[in-house]
Order: structure tokens, then sequence, then C-alpha cells
């Protein structure tokens, strides 16, 4: 426990020093990593990213929420406010809207992101409460408090972040980096430290690859993690694929996969396969159907996502 301690500091230590030697390099040489994501004017938008569908889930006829590997809702509503700077500085707000951060019995804590992000040379620098950088969040995808160094370059990039877990008082470390292997194939690997980095579980380590391949009009998304702890046998795996076509238009048909077995019990275990359909209304709304068959029972569910976005102030 002492030396998982050591090490953690260690890791805090080390990115702390990374942000403020990328801020002094950055003031050396006056640059804004090239004013990333800057359009000459600084505005104040407001928006939103919400869902709302039918599934015929035991106990959920409705979703405010977006369905996930026919598991459940595991994708939040949030509607948000988002200040874009010059030289590509920003800052967001955003507030969960669905019941999984507004229902009584709900253990998500608002807000869902309170960030402010700012270039400094090559390196973007991220701090508050954000989506940690696992993979391609598809299990993780769990926001906390922290700070982030984000680099990209050619082929290349790197994510780092170091994030408070409040719930279990402790401090947890991600790291994923990721290479286009050729043109429209991409490979990334993630690392996981502390504990309950993932959900709060007992584990305190975990490493994922995933994958972003594309190819004659079809795109497959997999990803494969494993979670551990020191000394024991509560080992968890979890591996999944999704195949997209995409020379359809407005239509995207999809089939895809999803397994976890948990040793240790807190996720437990569940398999599901299923096929559907993405249509894109409009630029605004989208509308997906799927139906499943799970390890519980058959799965359908019809839901619309819809995001909108305006500028309120320049």
């Amino acid at each position: 426990m002492e030396a998982k301690k050591k090490l953690m500091g260690s890791l805090l230590r080390g990115l702390i020093a990374l942000i403020v030697l990328s801020a002094l390099l950055s003031a050396a040489t006056g640059s804004h990593s090239q004013d990333i994501g800057s359009t000459g004017t600084a505005s104040l938008v407001m928006g939103t990213d919400s869902y709302m569908g039918t599934t015929n889930m035991c106990g959920k006829r409705f979703c405010s929420d977006a369905m996930w590997a026919a598991s459940g809702p595991a994708l939040p509503s949030a509607s948000y406010l988002k200040w874009n700077g010059l030289g590509g500085r920003t800052c967001k707000l955003s507030f969960g809207t669905g019941e999984m951060y507004t229902d009584s019995a709900s253990t998500l804590d608002q807000p869902v992101e309170a960030y402010w992000q700012q270039p400094a040379g090559k390196t973007v620098l991220t701090f508050g409460k954000f989506y940690v950088p696992f993979a391609q969040q598809e299990w993780q995808y769990e926001s906390k408090l922290g700070m982030m160094a984000q680099w990209t370059g050619g082929r290349s990039s790197l994510a780092m972040s170091v994030n408070r877990n409040a719930n279990l008082d402790s401090t947890n470390g991600y790291v994923r980096g990721s290479y286009k292997v050729a043109g429209d194939a991409e490979v990334g690997l993630s690392f996981g430290l502390g504990n309950g980095f993932s959900f709060d579980s007992i584990h305190d380590r975990g490493v994922a690859i995933d994958t972003n391949i594309g190819y004659a009009g079809w795109r497959l998304y997999g990803e494969y993690n494993h979670f551990s702890t020191r000394g024991s046998y509560n080992d968890f795996d979890y591996i999944s694929g999704k195949l997209y076509y995409e020379k359809l238009g407005v239509w995207k048909p999809f089939v895809a996969a999803y397994s976890w077995d948990d040793h240790s019990g807190g996720f437990g275990s569940f398999k599901s396969t299923l096929c559907g359909v993405d249509y894109q209304a409009s630029p605004k709304l989208g509308i997906e159907a799927a139906i499943a068959t799970t390890s519980g029972k058959a799965v359908s569910w019809l839901q619309l996502h819809w995001t909108w976005e305006k500028t309120i102030s320049r």
C-alpha cells in the first residue's frame, strides 16, 4: 500500500513538472500551439447532447439517456455552456439532464464536466472534471476531477491524466497512446492505476488495447480491457467489437458484440450480440434502432439523439 501511494505521488509530481515545463517552453517561444481551435474571436455557446427513447428492458420502458451494449442506459444526456477563447483556450460546464444524473437513487455527482483547457506549446492541458483517457471509452467512460496533458504529432498521440477518486479517497492515473499504422487504421494502448480506477471497483491496475480500422466502406471499432489486483484472483476481462457500413449516406447499419466477466463479482458477467441501424435524419437529429440477444433476455430499443448548439455571446 505504501509503495502504491509513493508511485502515485511520483506520477502526480511528474505530471505537474511536465505541465510547468510545457508552460515555460510555450512562454519562451511565444507559441500557443499555433492557436489551436482559434477562430479569431472568443465566443460563449450553449448546447445540449440529449437522448430519448423506448426499450423493452424490465422497468425501463422510457429512457432519458443512451442505451449501451444492451445492458442499460449508460451514456448521459447533458446540457452545457462552453466558452471558446483565443489561442484554443476552452472552458466547459455541463450538467446531466437524464435519469443517470437526476434520479433520486443516482450515485453520480453533478456536474458531468467542468474543465478549463489551455494549449501550452505542443501540449494541451486540461484542469477540472473531465472524462478520463482510457482506450475508446467504451467501458471506462467516467468523468473525474484532475488534470490531463495531451500531445499529438504525426501519426502518434498521447494523453496522461492524474485524477482524484473522491468516493474512495484515492488517486487514479490514466495513460493512453495511439499510433496510426496506416492511413485509416489506428491502434491504441492504455494503462490505468490506483485503487478503484474503474468505477470504484477493487481493481487497482488495468491495461487496454483498442483499434479503429476503416476499409472499403467498413469501419471496425474494437477494445479489450484486463483489470487485476495484487496477489488475488479477481481479474476482470472485457472485450467488444462494433462493425459499421458507412457508404449508405445517412444510413449506417451495424453489428456489435460485448462480453465481460469479473471474478471479483463487482461488475458481474454479461454477453450481448446486437444488430441495428443509425439514421441521420438531420444534422441535429439522429435515430438508432437495435435488437440484441443477451445472457439475460432479448432486448430492443429505439432512441433519438439530439444535438444543438447556439452562440449566445461574442
